[in-house]
């Protein structure tokens, strides 16, 4: 199984970098927590923008690095995805590859 922590950093200045912060037991992000974590930057929110929202301060996800953006997506992902379904799934997808293999004379 994937771990949701970022790829092996390439650069020291990488390595320096936090563990992606855990999401909670309901999957939602702790927003406040990321934001001091990664010292990002936050703008109040614009007077045009009419979704739904219920906070004093916005950020944008672009502002975390590429890798731990993908970690908490993949997290996210993650933590909604049922292990045995997805196992289910690599098997019958490798039954299938095995078939076409064969179909093709390279099984």
């Amino acid at each position: 199984m994937n771990t949701c922590s970022p790829r092996s950093p390439r650069t020291s200045s990488r390595s320096r970098r936090p563990p992606a912060p855990k999401w909670s037991s309901s999957g939602s992000p702790s927003t406040a927590e990321q934001v001091a974590l990664y010292n990002l930057s936050t703008a109040p929110p614009k007077p045009t923008d009419r979704r739904s929202f219920s906070g004093t301060a916005t950020t944008q996800a672009e502002a975390l690095p590429p890798d731990i953006l993908a970690a908490i997506v993949r997290q996210a992902i993650e933590a909604r995805r049922d292990p045995a379904v997805h196992q289910r799934t690599l098997e019958r997808e490798e039954i299938e590859r095995q078939a076409v293999r064969e179909r093709l004379g390279r099984g």
